[in-house]
């Protein structure tokens, strides 16, 4: 029901001549929904531009520093811009090189510059259609879904159980190599949540097993010729009317552990079928002296001691190897293209990939 002009009048005197008051009907009307979701919108286009602007600006300042990098890179390996230029023309290296960018721009961190760098000048020194030159690619896209300590652990496993230093003759040697290409990729950062070895599979670079390999049994194998227990010289056999340390003495020196008495003087079996040939050692006498060199070796436990007692920073990586899942790992080839680089990055080490592609 409407208020009568008298009801009315009462009503403005009552509130010293105002109409203003609350709960009596009265509405402002202001921007409706409409408007205001127009207008928010509007500021965050604004804000987002002005993102986008920044973030441009960072992409071409990433971009420049791969570029740059790779250039140097290549003149470090005596590839001219010349024969870059060159190399660009090719649709395949093109195509690797922008993803290369891309994965820089995206992520922009030192690590993946100086792998990236790696890959791409390895990559243009591979111009024809082989299985490097397929896996390097690979490489490339892959290592922008690794994190630092992933790239660093696919390092570490490559150096232990796919290399060998043929100047490692002795403890002494052993430990130069320890703290030089195996402690500083360690120390680097490396993976130890089971997350991160699986996403290692999922990208490709490892599969995990169900066994295992331990680390004592890799370094006996690499390095069989130190971690013998040795033979007295009394107990060889005469084969064909002689010992074979009479017919063939540079095939046995004193045990490095125990300097009473005898071993085969090879680092690996590799050494000692190349030391046969040399020598021309009888068939005879060659699977002799092979029992010889396979047995009197160290169990687990001592092989483990002895390298800790030669190089203490050992007792971490052992740990390390032992409660993770990189001794379950197998390396994929782009796994130790990745893990080679990983490693040369640290160490200064230079690795043939061909050897293993």
């Amino acid at each position: 029901m409407n208020k009568t002009k008298t009801e009315v009048d009462s009503y403005v005197e009552e509130n010293n001549g105002s109409m203003v008051g609350t709960n009596h009907g009265i509405i402002y009307c202001g921007m409706n929904y409409v408007d205001v979701r127009s207008l928010c919108l509007d500021l965050i286009r604004e804000e987002i531009s002005k993102a986008k602007d920044i973030a441009l600006i960072e992409a071409k300042k990433r971009d420049d520093e791969l570029v740059s990098q790779i250039l140097k890179k290549a003149a470090d390996a005596n590839i001219s811009p010349d024969d870059i230029m060159v190399a660009l023309q090719e649709p395949a290296l093109q195509f690797d090189f922008i993803e290369a960018e891309k994965a820089y721009i995206k992520y922009g961190t030192a690590e993946l510059k100086e792998l990236l760098s790696d890959l791409v000048v390895k990559r243009i020194e591979e111009p024809g259609h082989n299985l490097l030159q397929i896996v390097l690619g690979e490489a490339i896209k892959t290592a922008p879904l690794l994190l630092p300590s992933q790239i660093n652990s696919l390092g570490l496993k490559f150096v232990l159980t796919h290399t060998k230093r043929t100047t490692v003759v002795n403890y002494q040697t052993l430990l130069e190599y320890l703290n030089q290409h195996v402690v500083p990729i360690y120390e680097k950062g490396i993976s130890e949540k089971q997350s991160e070895f699986q996403h290692l599979s999922y990208v490709g670079c490892a599969t995990t097993s169900i066994g295992s390999s331990s680390l004592e049994s890799v370094l006996l194998n690499t390095y069989t010729g130190l971690f013998f227990k040795g033979f007295d010289e009394e107990s060889l056999k005469i084969v064909d009317g002689e010992k074979s340390n009479i017919l063939y003495p540079t095939l046995f020196t004193k045990c490095l552990n125990d300097n009473k008495k005898l071993q085969i003087n090879a680092i690996d079996e590799e050494t000692v079928k190349e030391l046969f040939e040399k020598l021309k050692v009888k068939q005879s006498h060659q699977d002799y002296i092979l029992s010889l060199f396979k047995s009197n070796r160290m169990n687990a436990e001592e092989v483990r001691d002895k390298v800790i007692e030669t190089c203490p920073k050992m007792e971490q990586i052992f740990k390390y190897w032992n409660d993770s899942l990189i001794s379950r790992l197998t390396l994929s080839s782009v796994g130790i293209i990745i893990g080679a680089f990983a490693a040369q990055n640290i160490t200064n080490d230079y690795f043939k990939l061909s050897i293993w592609i």
